[in-house]
Order: structure tokens, then C-alpha cells, then sequence
């Protein structure tokens, strides 16, 4: 997933470079395509896709806020 994350940020930069309107189709797709298995993937890993917490304790952990308190 580190390496997907990588090369979406790569493929991103570029695109702020020349705009991401003027990306070839087949790095735009790739890019989305990227975001969305990373989004799947902290998504099973107990995250939103927004990077925020779930409701169980959030960003992959195995200790709710009750616990920690």
C-alpha cells in the first residue's frame, strides 16, 4: 500500500505541475484507482477515508478513547 501511496503522490505531483485537467487519461485513472484501494484499505483497518477515527477507536487501533483515559 506504501508503494500505491507513493506513486499516487507522484502521479499528483505531476498533475500540479501541468494541471491535473491536463493529465494523460490513463494517469488520471491510475490515480483514482490508487485512492480508491487506499481508501478500501483504512476503511478494513478501522478508518474513515477521510483519515479520521472510527467509532471503535480509530487510525487501526486496538484501544478505544475509554481505554486510554
Amino acid at each position: 500500500m506504501l508503494g500505491d501511496q507513493i506513486e499516487a503522490m507522484g502521479i499528483a505531483v505531476h498533475g500540479a505541475d501541468v494541471g491535473f485537467d491536463n493529465l494523460e487519461d490513463d494517469l488520471r485513472q491510475r490515480f483514482w484507482a490508487i485512492q480508491t484501494r487506499v481508501d478500501r484499505e483504512q476503511g478494513s483497518a478501522g478508518r474513515e477515508p477521510s483519515g479520521k477515527p472510527d467509532e471503535q477507536g480509530g487510525h487501526g487501533s486496538d484501544k478505544s478513547e475509554a481505554e486510554w483515559s
